[in-house]
């Protein structure tokens, strides 16, 4: 479909009204040139809400065919029409056909998604957004920050979470059955060995040091729960049935 052809025929039927403020009807006003391409230029004609509407998705149509869909003049123009189809995001009020819908939708995502790829490149940019997200958390505190739970309080959680109150009572985990890859195996194994090292120093409850290569074996041996192990050698517990390791590489 030629989708400039029907967009400058469009144009056509509207130059000629004389639709003014005072008329009793509903219309809006459209640039044939659009501002955000053209720059600020006095060329409108007169639509009704529907003419508008298909305005602004034949000439996005037109200009992707033209130019492509990485074309700025392209991407504005879908901006634009998504805009037509939801103003003001009001986006259960406002029905347009699935096939538009995913095309513009799609089209944003990706607009949206290397914008922010690019700007996180920067790491000025980085830098200051991480800043602003500390500053956040830091001004607006979790309400539960600094104080303890009543012991009522954690047997009250724990009781509501027990047996057929858990969320996941009678469901199948969604790595039930499934074993990794011998390469997946491989990535896990390269990653901790860079994250932690191979070389731990473990020490028991009776304050006894052992000196250990792999942190899985050794759990296995002394019957120990790898997972805790390694949170407590990642900080995020203090010890785990009193036994604490670090890593020493």
């Amino acid at each position: 479909m030629n989708y400039l052809k029907h967009y400058c025929a469009l144009m056509r039927k509207a130059s000629d009204r004389n639709w003014t403020k005072k008329s009793s009807f509903y219309f809006e006003k459209h640039h044939i040139f659009p501002e955000s391409i053209f720059g600020k230029n006095r060329k409108l004609v007169s639509f009704t809400a529907r003419e508008h509407y298909i305005a602004h998705i034949l000439l996005w149509k037109a200009l992707r065919k033209r130019y492509g869909d990485k074309d700025q003049r392209t991407i504005k123009m879908a901006y634009a029409a998504w805009r037509m189809c939801f103003p003001q995001g009001d986006q259960e009020n406002c029905k347009v056909s699935s096939r538009l819908y995913e095309s513009l939708r799609i089209k944003i995502s990706q607009v949206a998604s290397n914008r922010t790829k690019k700007l996180m490149s920067n790491s000025e940019y980085k830098k200051r957004a991480l800043s602003g997200i500390k500053s956040y958390y830091k001004n607006n505190p979790h309400p539960l920050k600094g104080k303890s739970l009543s012991e009522e309080l954690k047997r009250k959680i724990s009781e509501s979470t027990k047996g057929e109150k858990h969320h996941m009572w009678g469901k199948v985990g969604h790595r039930k059955g499934m074993k990794n890859s011998q390469s997946h195996r491989q990535g896990i194994s390269e990653t901790r060995c860079k994250k932690f090292g191979n070389i731990w120093e473990i020490k028991d409850p009776d304050g006894i040091v052992y000196i250990a290569k792999s942190l899985k074996k050794f759990c296995k041996e002394y019957k120990l729960n790898s997972g805790h192990m390694y949170d407590v050698a990642n900080h995020k517990l203090k010890q785990y049935k009193g036994w604490t390791v670090k890593n020493i590489k």
